[in-house]
């Protein structure tokens, strides 16, 4: 994601890509470390001891789900609408 951020910047506006592609380089480069830390430092087979435990998945777009997460939005819309307008715009 760091590396297309630094890309789209550069086809933009170039001028940008030198304040911004060495922080966006270090990001992309500790994600990549831990990414490939946790890849592989898993024991294979280090889990044969343990059951396994049966996972239940329950459908994201019931009426519910949906109606829970936008009162979620509106709240957060309306949150940031007031401090916006308490605090005002930098």
């Amino acid at each position: 994601m760091f590396l297309r951020v630094i890309v789209i910047v550069a086809a933009l506006k170039p001028m940008l890509l030198g304040l911004i592609a060495p922080a966006l380089t270090c990001a992309s480069l500790l994600a990549g470390s831990f990414a490939a830390y946790f890849a592989y430092s898993r024991q294979p087979g280090g889990d044969a001891g343990k059951a396994k435990q049966p996972v239940s998945f329950r459908n994201p777009f019931s009426l519910w789900s949906v109606v829970g997460f936008a009162i979620f939005l509106a709240m957060v819309m309306v949150l940031s609408r007031a401090v916006g307008e308490s605090l005002g715009t930098v």
